[in-house]
């Protein structure tokens, strides 16, 4: 299965969107990380957005997440790198994803960490179905990679949900 399947462009555009016209939401989704969109594009543009606001700047448009993309040398090179779209053209077309309660962002955000934890976790899985060939791999061995691999990615998703760890 092709981890590329495991996604919610739709979401991902929603969250997005919905971040142009109500910036304060952002306040709600600390979980999010930039990094958790599958679309790179999206992840730099809410990267931008969520500075902005650190920053006291409401004003969603444009021109701001223009000059917030270009004043990160990394987010600009990965931005050149993906060719991204134009962003008047997307403020404009975020009228039709944007969602307009927090319930609805909320969805949409758990959503695009639900997606990114399960991407995250097929591929540590298959890094672990690999050491499960290794003949170097003994038991107790093996049994410490699995559950040093699976701590390392439940705690880099605490959602501020309870979560139980693989010993709870």
């Amino acid at each position: 299965m092709d981890i590329s399947a495991i996604v919610d462009t739709q979401a991902e555009a929603g969250v997005i969107a919905t971040l142009v016209y109500h910036p304060d939401f952002i306040l709600h989704s600390d979980y999010l990380r930039a990094g958790y969109f599958y679309n790179v594009e999206n992840g730099c543009i809410y990267w931008a957005i969520q500075e902005l606001y650190k920053n006291g700047i409401e004003t969603i448009d444009a021109l701001n997440i223009s000059n917030m993309l270009n004043s990160n040398r990394a987010v600009k090179r990965k931005i050149e790198e993906y060719n991204l779209t134009d962003l008047q053209q997307f403020i404009n077309m975020a009228q039709y994803a944007a969602r307009h309660t927090l319930e609805e962002y909320k969805l949409l955000v758990n959503n695009v960490v639900e997606t990114s934890f399960k991407r995250e976790l097929a591929k540590v899985a298959s890094e672990i179905q690999s050491d499960c060939f290794n003949s170097d791999m003994n038991l107790s061995k093996l049994n410490q990679v699995v559950n040093d691999k699976i701590t390392h990615l439940t705690e880099r998703y605490i959602t501020g949900e309870e979560i139980k760890t693989l010993g709870q």
